[in-house]
């Protein structure tokens, strides 16, 4: 039954494929990156703060290679477990981590990414605003990489923020350019 079931594998599932002798992965990185936020989200039925943890140990709000896991889990919660006051619970906390080195932002970024998913109805008031104002804070930020900045921008448009004064006159002096 085994190797029957190892040789559908290869065969005929199209989900997973042999990698080398005995040697089997998923075929697509995001079923991969899906179940591992599923398996977050059921790390507790009721805190956030176990998945957090895990998330931190795993650096995967620091890290490009699980930016689709914490977003898949803020959405998975929000989404697929109904629970949105779950998932504003860990976006906020998201805001709260402080990341070290070029990594600063990326946690807000994160947030802003989370809830461009999962929108204002997948979380809650309280923890909209605050990522707004989190990623404005993160965009105006001279002392983070501009890719940091530009991303936090990038998020704040996504989510529908306009600045109050963007069809302010700018005076541009005369002279050559």
């Amino acid at each position: 039954a085994a190797n029957r079931f190892i040789s559908d594998l290869r065969n005929d599932c199209g989900l997973i494929g042999e990698r080398g002798h005995r040697i089997y992965g998923f075929i697509h990185q995001t079923l991969e990156e899906y179940l591992a936020a599923k398996g977050l989200c059921y790390l507790s039925d009721t805190d956030t703060e176990p998945i957090l943890a895990e998330m931190l140990n795993n650096q995967m709000l620091a890290r490009d290679i699980w930016r689709e896991t914490a977003l898949l889990t803020v959405g998975h919660l929000s989404v697929i477990q109904r629970v949105p006051g779950r998932a504003a619970q860990l976006v906020e906390k998201f805001l709260r981590v402080e990341l070290t080195g070029d990594a600063r932002g990326l946690n807000v970024v994160r947030a802003g990414e989370a809830l461009r998913d999962v929108g204002l109805k997948g979380v809650n008031d309280a923890a909209w605003k605050a990522t707004l104002t989190a990623l404005q804070a993160t965009m105006v930020d001279p002392t983070l990489l501009s890719a940091t900045r530009r991303d936090a921008g990038i998020a704040l448009g996504e989510l529908g923020w306009l600045p109050e004064d963007l069809d302010a006159m700018v005076p541009v002096p005369a002279g050559r350019f």
